[in-house]
This record gives structure tokens, C-alpha cells and sequence, in this order.
């Protein structure tokens, strides 16, 4: 996995230059462990181009409420620490791949 799963609470300090993947999911969440296997494979493109974080809404729901996901998977793309774009749910690996190169721009 590619992914750095956020274990404390230093989200904002992490975040706060550059361009971010936060992958907001729940273990439990079916369409979580569809997407991820998924966007592993995309990400490894850009792995010098963008960081990546999971963050299990379970274990940061204030981060999640803060953010406004609403369901699992959530994907957000922060720039200098600041949300750019997002999506919800599963979706295919070329919207994946345009959602990035979107937030590259």
C-alpha cells in the first residue's frame, strides 16, 4: 500500500503544503475495499507528484465532519491545505486518473 494511514491527529501539519489524495473510508465500508486496491494501482504514477493519506472516519469522525464527507469513500484533494475537489463512492480508474491530473493543474 502507498497510502500513509493517519494514526494522530497532526492532519492540518501534513497537509498544509502541496497537493494531498485523502482517501476518507471505513473498514467496514464494501465500496472502501473495492476503491482502494484501485486507487493504489492509479497512485503509484504519481507517487513523486502527490502524497497520499488514508483516513478512517471511525477513528477521526470530527476530521471527517469537518471536511463534510458524508459517506464512504470519500476522496479529497487538498492544495497547500486547502480542499480543491472531490468524489464519493467507486468510481472507474480513467475518472480516477482525470480527477488527479485535475488536481495536478
Amino acid at each position: 500500500m502507498i497510502f500513509v494511514e493517519l494514526l494522530k491527529d497532526d492532519f492540518l501539519e501534513r497537509i498544509e503544503k502541496g497537493v494531498f489524495i485523502v482517501d476518507f473510508f471505513a473498514t467496514w465500508c464494501g465500496p472502501c475495499k473495492m476503491l482502494s486496491p484501485l486507487l493504489d494501482e492509479v497512485l503509484e504514477g504519481y507517487v513523486n507528484k502527490v502524497s497520499f493519506i488514508k483516513v478512517d472516519v471511525d477513528k477521526f469522525r470530527d476530521l471527517a465532519i469537518n471536511y463534510k464527507v458524508r459517506g464512504v469513500p470519500t476522496v479529497i484533494c487538498f492544495k497547500d491545505g486547502l480542499p480543491y475537489k472531490e468524489f464519493s463512492g467507486y468510481i472507474p480508474k480513467q475518472r480516477i486518473v482525470d480527477f488527479i491530473e485535475d488536481c495536478l493543474k
